[in-house]
């Protein structure tokens, strides 16, 4: 009887313990989501992709590092200082530190569009919007210098 009572509390535990967990999971989850959706809808470019391409949150902000990250690197250090001094939402989506330019590296941009679950055509989509933003934002100068950096 008493190997029985144990079993049964040491699986009420276990049970306990499970849902505990569980809910803390989700909890956690959910936290993050609000997080990013509260990231991703204050930033007005991400919300201008999404809402023109109808792609996810994910796939815009994926799109704009990697065009950003890729026009960076073939701008000089004081174009993209004036570039996102100009335009702060932009700061994240550019240099070698943002999270596609360093998993992806020197990928082509068709590539890491790919990886993002995108077909590499959207890059041609991408850009036109990225370079409006960026003129209505920054002014024509800036918006030429980052076109220049994509050829």
């Amino acid at each position: 009887m008493k190997k029985l009572l144990v079993i049964v509390i040491v699986a009420s535990l276990q049970l306990f313990a499970f849902d505990l967990s569980s809910a803390a999971s989700m909890f956690g989850a959910t936290q993050s989501q609000e997080k990013s959706e509260v990231k991703t809808t204050s930033n007005p470019l991400i919300s201008l992709l999404t809402s023109s391409l109808g792609v996810s949150d994910t796939q815009a902000i994926g799109g704009t590092t990697a065009i950003l990250s890729k026009a960076a690197s073939n701008m000089t250090g004081s174009d993209v200082s004036a570039l996102t001094s100009a335009v702060p939402a932009l700061s994240s989506f550019m240099g070698k530190d943002s999270a596609v330019g360093s998993l992806l590296g020197a990928s082509s941009l068709g590539s890491q569009f790919s990886a993002l679950g995108l077909d590499s055509g959207m890059v041609a989509q991408f850009i036109p919007i990225i370079l409006q933003f960026i003129n209505s934002e920054a002014g024509s100068g800036l918006m030429q210098s980052v076109q220049s950096a994509l050829k």
